[in-house]
């Protein structure tokens, strides 16, 4: 069954709502060697229904995984299926699987006598946008499965994993983390999880129609800004969770909103209005800004500011997006939207 979007979140909402009306398995990508579609980390679920929230693999996989979740959902106990692409007498080879690489997946069932692993409440916390550390214990039979908010009760019943904490918060940017597995003679896999990316757009014209629309496809945050009455209206923009009637100053005062972007893109196609937001971005949490425009237009407003591009807090994309031609909407979307990825993902 598809799902509009792959990011966990959605995946959760998904699983949650049926949870207790029926059998789930969880499928955890935790080891891969060569080429692979999916990484450490990645989660799909199974239901006894046929249901198959996610990917672990490009389609190839899951059709198999589900057989083998069907086994877990009859015996209740935890298994570890390995899909080696380089082994022409493996199943994964014969399925004509094109990454070639090996894939080992943890399948766990889903159910209150192990407290869901952890997982209901992981649903409520990535609801409330917080960064979060998932452990699971590699093992076929009852592994354990935990949720941590708290780096310091992770390290305190994990120390093994705590070089590996301090080189998530030391990071520039943390989208780009992945999963760790620390062998031993227990082995962990410890996935962080992070809020999906919050998007915020100034400019509420006819060409952040697709920005906006590409963004909730993704499953980002979005957050829309456009003062004007004509700009910005909920009917045309049903995809934004958030949309602003003020100027873009307004959100100085609510740091909550601010302090929780990962991206703004700025398109009011006015000059005054885009200052306003370029210099309202620098005193937000944003790793990407980008301004649309051609160079000469970036300049007249920086003048207009009193700015000078290199001594911006936050660099800024201008012209804004990757090049790769493109000229309608759509097209701009997709050149805006890419570059943002990018950056956030390293």
């Amino acid at each position: 069954m598809n799902t509009k979007n792959n990011q966990l979140s959605t995946l959760l909402n998904l699983w949650y709502s049926k949870r207790d009306q029926q059998q789930w398995v969880l499928g955890t990508i935790f080891e891969i060697k060569g080429s692979s579609y999916r990484k450490p980390g990645a989660m799909m679920f199974f239901g006894d229904l046929g249901e198959q929230y996610g990917l672990l693999s490009g389609g190839c996989l899951e059709s198999e995984l589900m057989r083998h979740a069907r086994k877990v959902m009859d015996t209740q106990q935890a298994k570890i299926v390995i899909y080696d692409m380089t082994d022409e007498d493996d199943i994964g080879w014969q399925l004509g699987i094109g990454c070639g690489g090996l894939v080992k997946i943890l399948l766990q069932p889903i159910h209150t006598q192990n407290n869901y692993l952890g997982l209901a409440e992981l649903t409520q916390q990535v609801k409330e946008r917080k960064t979060l550390w998932h452990a699971q214990q590699i093992v076929e039979g009852t592994p354990q499965s935990s949720v941590y908010c708290d780096t310091t009760a992770l390290i305190t019943e994990h120390p093994a994993i705590k070089a590996h904490i301090n080189t998530f918060n030391n990071q520039r940017n943390n989208y780009s983390s992945k999963a760790v597995l620390i062998e031993g003679d227990s082995s962990w896999l410890y996935t962080p999880i992070l809020p999906s990316p919050h998007i915020m757009i100034f400019g509420g014209g006819v060409d952040a129609y697709p920005v906006v629309e590409i963004a909730h496809t993704m499953g980002w945050q979005i957050t829309l800004v456009d003062k004007r009455s004509a700009y910005a209206r909920q009917a045309h923009f049903p995809y934004a969770d958030c949309i602003i009637k003020e100027p873009a100053s307004a959100l100085l005062a609510q740091p909550n909103i601010l302090n929780s972007v990962d991206a703004v893109v700025i398109m009011t196609h006015n000059i005054l209005m885009d200052g306003e937001a370029l210099k309202v971005a620098q005193q937000s949490s944003a790793t990407y800004v980008g301004l649309l425009g051609p160079i000469h237009r970036r300049e007249r407003i920086l003048d207009n500011e009193n700015l000078k591009i290199e001594g911006l807090v936050k660099p800024l994309s201008s012209p804004i997006g990757l090049d790769i031609g493109g000229q309608l909407p759509e097209s701009i979307a997709l050149s805006i939207l890419s570059e943002c990825h990018k950056a956030l993902y390293n």
